[in-house]
């Protein structure tokens, strides 16, 4: 029998803390490099760190970590929109 079975899920989505927080903790580093590339991976990260504290807070009933991981989830997907690649342009004349 899977020991993971017979564990209640908020018990399982409280697990959900330590991955957010290690994919917060990176994605804060890359976000504060220099390079767009660095920035977006960062926001990534940020984006799954969001969604583990979702998780968890779902699983632990905390509405307000809910409530602010949501909007740091559309922050977040902003940044990451914001930081996309673009073509390189010729420079055109004044």
């Amino acid at each position: 029998m899977d020991p993971w079975l017979n564990v209640p899920l908020p018990t399982l989505l409280s697990w959900c803390q330590w991955p957010g927080m290690v994919l917060g903790l990176t994605g804060a580093f890359l976000v504060a490099g220099t390079g767009n590339r660095a920035r977006r991976w960062g926001f990534a990260l940020w984006i799954g760190s969001n969604g583990c504290w979702i998780a968890h807070g779902l699983g632990s009933g905390t509405w307000g970590l809910v409530i602010m991981q949501v909007v740091f989830l559309a922050t977040s997907a902003l940044g990451w929109w914001n930081n996309r690649p673009t073509p390189h342009r010729a420079a055109t004349p004044p």
